[in-house]
């Protein structure tokens, strides 16, 4: 049997719904999602072709990021969105891709490729329970960085924390090369405005050290 006999598409990706949601995944649109701490992680199980086969990305990244990136970018009204639109909305980050994989359905039991495809997930999970913090994810997200799909969420994660001169050269680079980051407006790229946003934090680092350093010599003198 294949779609389009007994069973359909639709019918059969409603399987898969019910059982992802047992372990409490949401789904929405073509993207299953569930926060586990402070890492956001999802995966696609939506194409289904005539040999009955189920295509499976599985990705990452931490919950909280697009939040800086809408703030980068000027769209602070996205995050009033709901978390379900960090995955699938047209202006986020990309994850970092975790793995792929085809996974074949029984027509007579669809379910078990489901199931077959949730115990994956989840092994793949275990594996980055080394991954904490921000720090440790960027160190994750650095030893894929030969993957351009990654970058704007790897300079974003730097800006974040503060590493604004490794962001810096990042940005730099990309902005060499031409790439947009998967975002422009008006001839202007998202490097291009990362790197505005990384010399503002710059900026501001510099006058709060010059700041203190007349804070010092105001207050010490004034004290004798």
């Amino acid at each position: 049997m294949a779609f389009g006999e007994k069973t359909t598409e639709k019918e059969w990706l409603n399987i898969g719904k019910q059982i992802f949601r047992k372990e409490k995944w949401k789904r929405s649109a073509w993207a299953n999602f569930q926060q586990k701490g402070d890492l956001l992680f999802s995966f696609s199980c939506m194409k289904v072709n005539k040999k009955n086969e189920v295509v499976i990305y599985l990705e990452f990244k931490p919950a909280d990021i697009d939040l800086l990136f809408w703030e980068i970018v000027s769209l602070p009204e996205n995050k009033q969105q709901p978390m379900s639109f960090r995955i699938i909305g047209a202006w986020v980050l990309k994850g970092c891709p975790i793995a792929n994989w085809i996974e074949v359905i029984d027509p007579n039991k669809p379910e078990l490729a489901f199931e077959s495809v949730l115990q994956k997930v989840n092994q793949h999970i275990a594996k980055l329970e080394h991954i904490t913090d921000l720090q440790t994810f960027i160190n994750h997200l650095e030893l894929q960085a030969e993957q351009t799909s990654i970058m704007p969420l790897l300079v974003t994660c730097l800006i974040r924390i503060d590493q604004l001169d490794k962001a810096m050269k990042l940005a730099e680079t990309e902005i060499s090369k031409k790439n947009s980051g998967g975002f422009s407006v008006s001839n202007t790229t998202y490097y291009q405005l990362a790197r505005d946003e990384i010399l503002k934090r710059q900026r501001l680092v510099k006058n709060s050290s010059k700041t203190s350093v007349f804070s010092k010599l105001f207050f010490g003198k004034s004290r004798k």
